[in-house]
């Protein structure tokens, strides 16, 4: 059996990704626990549609293709900034010195993952601007962090990171 492939546009992603946000604020509402730990309704709803995507791929059954890179960074700053809006000043006081602590020792981890970074690519002769990519940059925000920060690290000089662009286009992100 072969496989049926959907193709969707801009419009049809941006859809499916507003099904995953209820859907997800739906489980939110009925799982006490997501709420508890402050999980996001998009990371709740799109972790389901993802798993279920999957599944589907893995038998043989169904393949999703979205227009995602004309959204992209749209969707980066909507994710980020609802996530930041579940926070309020009632629940950082409920999580008082834990969370002064935590803020702390994450900017420590980070400071530390730089020069790490640093330190090995001086080691290897790599600019710091490339090392600075394998920092505190991607294990703080992650790899869609890295790729919305690349510009800025050619602007300033990483002209290496140009032929990775250029690379980087024929690997999908997963």
């Amino acid at each position: 059996m072969e496989r049926i492939v959907l193709k969707l546009g801009m419009f049809e992603t941006l859809m499916v990704a507003v099904i995953a946000i209820y859907v997800g604020e739906f489980l939110r509402n009925k799982i006490p626990v997501l709420k508890k730990y402050c999980l996001p309704a998009a990371v709740v709803g799109g972790t389901l549609f993802a798993l279920i995507s999957l599944l589907l791929y893995s038998v043989n059954i169904f393949e999703l293709n979205f227009d995602y890179k004309t959204v992209n960074q749209l969707f980066y700053c909507l994710f980020f900034a609802a996530s930041g809006a579940a926070a309020s000043l009632a629940l950082l006081k409920k999580g008082g010195k834990l969370v002064i602590i935590f803020t702390v020792l994450a900017a420590l981890l980070a400071a530390l993952q730089n020069a790490a970074a640093i330190s090995v690519g001086n080691l290897f002769h790599i600019s710091p601007l490339i090392s600075m990519m394998t920092g505190s940059i991607p294990m703080t925000g992650g790899h869609g962090n890295a790729a919305s920060f690349a510009p800025i690290a050619v602007e300033a000089g990483a002209t290496e990171l140009q032929q990775w662009k250029s690379r980087s286009r024929q690997q999908p992100s997963v």
